[in-house]
């Protein structure tokens, strides 16, 4: 099961949590649209309550919200835990500029900031 939560602010958080899979990116998908209505410079994806996913999913949800974002929008991936930072690093979104990874939400907030 899916879980989606999108916080307003300054800068739109997106929560993503439980099972990321082919059947529920929509979900995330849909999310990450709304948050980009709010700020459509910067969004922080939290990915820290994702209990399974794979590195095509992680990249689609990236790529949506890149395409969500105007020129010049970031993207912060919050990760807990080495194994889903592995997964995202195998995708090679830190090699794209408007992707950034943090370990805490506060860490990405901080790091858009700036």
């Amino acid at each position: 099961m899916l879980r989606v939560k999108v916080t307003g602010g300054r800068m739109p958080v997106v929560e993503i949590a439980g099972e990321l899979k082919p059947s529920t990116k929509g979900e995330a998908v849909e999310a990450l649209k709304l948050a980009a209505e709010q700020n459509p410079a910067d969004m922080i994806v939290d990915l820290t309550a994702v209990t399974e996913t794979n590195n095509e999913l992680i990249e689609v949800v990236a790529q949506a919200a890149h395409s969500e974002l105007g020129h010049g929008g970031r993207l912060a991936l919050v990760v807990s835990g080495d194994e889903m930072e592995r997964a995202v690093r195998k995708t090679r979104l830190t090699d794209r500029p408007w992707v950034r990874v943090f370990r805490s939400r506060d860490e990405a907030i901080k790091g858009l900031a700036a």
